[in-house]
């Protein structure tokens, strides 16, 4: 695999930590993004047989297509691989609108993946049934023995959590003031619905915020000059941590244990760089 250029800047907030990797341009962020995917995959699969790998919505997925790459894919056991949704539209697969139906046409369609381990939300229920579903299909895989549980909390460990991020600085379908993200009343559960997201369309599922916390790694993605203004509010001149005012919905994902990658442009980076 071609070697990716980039400048790593490290992340220090509070008592977590991580890196900040700064590309030349979206392609070099597919690039590096696809490294570090199978570089995880490969570490996984060594370790407990299997790689559980969420994915979220948005330009983010675009990125995916370079795993589909000869000498990429040549990496890659397929048959061990394990794809779940950080969040979906509760919208048939076929919708413009769902989110599998954008991974399908810019990765999956490309890699032979086995359709059993593409783990897809039910599209035939209504939303609150199909996050209870999405949920127990996530537990059955605890159970089978390809998602393992984080050893200190009752939620599941994925091996790697890709997040694109919004410009109100939502992540998954968790956005500023909504009560899924209420400290008051942290929910035990994996999966949540919602109807009334800020953005259309209004039904969703998503990951609980503890789920994405006990991610073995979890890579928050920025690209383009529409995101400038939010990473000027999110970071520190610099870059090397958040700013003290933030309050984000993308502020709060802190793995407890794990390993926290956020992987920028240039475009956006100058919100920060530039200060």
């Amino acid at each position: 695999m071609e070697e990716v250029e980039f400048m790593t800047i490290p992340l220090s907030w509070r008592e977590s930590s991580g890196e900040l990797r700064v590309h030349e341009s979206a392609d070099g962020i597919s690039r590096g993004l696809a490294d570090v995917i199978v570089r995880t995959a490969e570490a996984a699969i060594a370790a407990h047989g299997h790689f559980c790998i969420a994915i979220s919505g948005g330009s983010v997925v675009k990125c995916l297509g370079q795993l589909a790459d000869p000498a990429v894919a040549a990496r890659c056991d397929w048959s061990r691989w394990h794809v779940f949704w950080v969040d979906e539209r509760a919208v048939p697969l076929t919708h413009p609108d769902s989110n599998y139906l954008l991974a399908h046409a810019h990765w999956l369609s490309k890699v032979p993946i086995p359709v059993a381990n593409i783990h897809t939300l039910d599209d035939s229920l209504p939303v609150e049934a199909a996050a209870e579903a999405y949920e127990g299909d996530l537990r059955r895989c605890v159970e089978q023995g390809v998602l393992l549980m984080h050893p200190d909390t009752p939620f599941p460990r994925f091996d790697f959590i890709l997040l694109g991020v919004g410009p109100d600085g939502h992540v998954a379908s968790l956005f500023p003031s909504h009560p899924l993200l209420s400290p008051a009343s942290p929910s035990p559960h994996w999966c949540r619905p919602l109807s009334d997201s800020p953005k259309p369309p209004p039904a969703r599922i998503t990951l609980t915020l503890p789920v994405l916390l006990a991610a073995a790694v979890v890579a928050v993605v920025a690209m383009g000059e529409g995101k400038r203004e939010l990473l000027g509010r999110l970071f520190e001149a610099g870059g090397t941590g958040f700013a003290e005012e933030t309050a984000l919905p993308v502020s709060l994902v802190l793995p407890r244990d794990g390993r926290l990658v956020w992987m920028v442009d240039r475009e956006a980076a100058a919100g920060f760089l530039g200060r």
